[in-house]
């Protein structure tokens, strides 16, 4: 039996996972919503459902796979919507990076971007 990598990218708005063959190879993925609102509880449930829905499709169980997934880089970091904070998707999202570059500006550093897109800067929602 193939042993397996299961790599998950939660996000606010999907959770996308993917299985890795030992060489590395995707052999399976998909992208399914989050359903943040539901809770922390929720989605961690519903990534379990969905790697065991993946390794079934595969005929693998659960002995032979590693994950990798949310990490949390921030004790105090910002909130994120999985319960915790300091997340790593807070700060390397899309959503995440504009945060980040409109804290710089509100501290007083400046930035070529500054000239390209004028007063226009503003912080993203939570996402």
């Amino acid at each position: 039996m193939s042993a397996y990598t299961v790599g998950i990218d939660l996000g606010g708005t999907n959770i996308k996972t993917a299985v890795f063959d030992g060489n590395g190879q995707i052999v399976r993925e998909r992208s399914d919503q989050t359903d943040a609102a539901k809770g922390p509880s929720h989605v961690l449930n519903k990534i379990k459902h969905i790697i065991r829905q993946m390794l079934k499709e595969l005929e693998a169980d659960d002995t032979n796979v590693s994950c990798r997934g949310h990490m949390n880089m921030y004790r105090e970091g910002r909130p994120c919507r999985c319960g915790s904070s300091g997340c790593l998707g807070r700060y390397v999202s899309a959503v995440g990076m504009v945060n980040t570059f409109t804290e710089r500006l509100e501290q007083g550093k400046t930035s070529i971007v500054q000239s390209w897109v004028g007063s226009s800067i503003r912080r993203s929602p939570p996402g």
